[in-house]
């Protein structure tokens, strides 16, 4: 099975993270250029919390000092952090 990107899920994640620092968008570009497949994860990830109804937005740390959630999302005046994983879609054919 190939990895095929969601040209359209692109352009609308996108959209959306270039709203915030112009940092995240850049970032998730080098993401996407070096693992799409990760990349995608991610973009796919918020699309199913925003479904959700969850207000979301970037968390990653932009000065690079420390890891942190990829995600801070809000919904019914609850906060929370999500922090997406991935599987290569190779790595798990072959297991």
């Amino acid at each position: 099975m190939d990895f095929q990107p969601d040209t359209k899920l692109i352009a609308l994640y996108i959209e959306w993270i270039e709203r915030f620092d112009i940092r995240h968008a850049r970032r998730w570009a080098h993401r996407y250029k070096s693992d799409p497949e990760a990349a995608m994860c991610e973009a796919t990830f918020w699309e199913v919390l925003q479904d959700c109804g969850v207000t979301v937005e970037p968390n990653e740390n932009l000065d690079g000092e420390q890891q942190s959630p990829d995600f801070l999302c809000h919904k019914n005046g609850e906060k929370f952090y999500v922090e997406v994983t991935g599987m290569h879609i190779d790595r798990v054919t072959k297991v």
